[in-house]
């Protein structure tokens, strides 16, 4: 899962920087052509001390609305992880930052620092989370099953920890724990349409098409525009021999790709 992604904090610094820099050649120019014009000078150096505290105040209130973005589309993530201790609750906002912003290994290593913090299954949680997608991202699949190991150990009734846990496996070729993986996932939340869509492409690859739709009509139940529950609804109908069916879920695919 990523959120919306914004301009890099690194570019935003390159711009106040060129910015300052434009401010203080005209303030340099002005002082070469005539240095007896104070009144201006002054006037300079108010703006540049102006845009200064503008910059930090900026930053400040960018800060807060990016923390306000963070616990909104990773509110199931965070909760209330570190809710005692504002500077690991601003640590763990910055990992979640550079995750956001592609930068896996820095994120990962703020975390490792994190996790000597943790106290409550909370706090563990969504520092084990974060570290195990950022190893998903870069295809690092032996640790992130390590990660989602430790955090089930926290909180065993993760529905999500238990389904991405199951991609993880199933890419290191351990089909039968992915498997074993997903139906935990469904068993703690019959209402997570991943982990139905997912197990039903592990069952298509075994060629349980039959168990592989009924767990696409599954999801389908939950969010009948379900993307991963269609792609795999179509091959089941086709090797099951439902053309007619087939080709509806193939066009409600296209349909809902056309969308995006």
């Amino acid at each position: 899962m990523k959120v919306e992604k914004y301009m890099p904090k690194s570019k935003l610094k390159i711009l106040y920087i060129i910015i300052l820099i434009l401010i203080v050649g005209v303030e340099i120019a002005t002082l070469i052509n005539d240095p007896s014009n104070t009144k201006l000078l002054i006037k300079g150096a108010y703006v540049i001390v102006i845009y200064i505290c503008a910059i930090f105040g900026f930053r400040s209130r960018n800060g807060i609305l990016e923390e306000m973005r963070y616990k909104s589309n990773y509110r199931d993530i965070i909760g209330d992880a570190f809710k005692d201790d504002r500077k690991a609750r601003k640590l763990l906002m910055r990992a979640i930052s550079l995750y956001n912003d592609n930068r896996y290994d820095d994120a990962v290593v703020l975390l490792d620092s994190l996790h000597s913090l943790c106290i409550s299954p909370g706090d563990y949680s969504a520092v084990l989370m974060f570290r195990a997608l950022c190893f998903s991202e870069r295809d690092r699949h032996e640790e992130a099953i390590a990660a989602y190991e430790e955090l089930l150990m926290y909180d065993n009734s993760n529905s999500r920890a238990w389904s991405n846990l199951g991609l993880n496996y199933k890419n290191a070729g351990c089909i039968e724990l992915a498997e074993n993986a997903y139906r935990n996932a469904i068993r703690v939340n019959s209402k997570n349409a991943y982990a139905y869509a997912n197990l039903a492409a592990l069952l298509l690859d075994k060629n349980e098409a039959e168990e592989a739709l009924a767990y696409t009509e599954r999801a389908l139940e939950i969010n009948n525009e379900f993307v991963p529950a269609l792609s795999v609804a179509s091959p089941a109908c086709t090797k099951l021999g439902e053309q007619e069916k087939a080709k509806e879920y193939f066009r409600r695919r296209v349909r809902k790709g056309s969308d995006k």
